[in-house]
């Protein structure tokens, strides 16, 4: 993913998936001169004109336009290790069940610590927990 900051986000319209969802398509422009559409399930996506996003082009559009996944939280983050350090996680590969897994089990400690669950919160503490099962992994192969 290219960091880089939105410059205009203008909505488009409103559609609804095929799991009965209701959608929201944006034009986005960004600093580095790119733009084309993004999704989001809010009306309001987590991004807004001058924030700095991570962003990754995913097809076209029927029409043409690129499509954009757009992220607020940096993909290559560290977080930190118990007892000291930092490790950064790279993007899984395609794991659908560790990525659920991950998900639930992070809303269950946010949940626990008494923490907001906000998007950021909960995907910063899922890349943290797959991090360590794929470390637990590598060690017991």
């Amino acid at each position: 993913m290219i960091e880089t900051s939105v410059t205009n986000l203008q909505f488009n319209h409103e559609w609804t998936s095929s799991r009965g969802t209701a959608m929201y398509t944006f034009d986005i422009e960004f600093a580095d001169g790119t733009g084309g559409q993004v999704n989001s399930t809010s009306s309001n996506p987590p991004y807004a004109v001058g924030d700095t996003v991570w962003k990754e082009q995913q097809g076209t559009t029927p029409k043409g336009d690129p499509k954009f996944r757009v992220q607020k939280t940096n993909p290559n983050q560290s977080f930190p290790k118990t007892g000291g350090g930092s490790f950064v996680y790279s993007k899984p590969k395609g794991d659908t069940v560790g990525v659920q897994w991950a998900m639930n089990c992070a809303r269950e400690v946010l949940l626990a610590q008494g923490e907001d669950v906000t998007p950021d919160t909960l995907e910063a503490m899922a890349l943290a927990l797959i991090h360590v099962r794929d470390n637990i992994v590598n060690q017991t192969s």
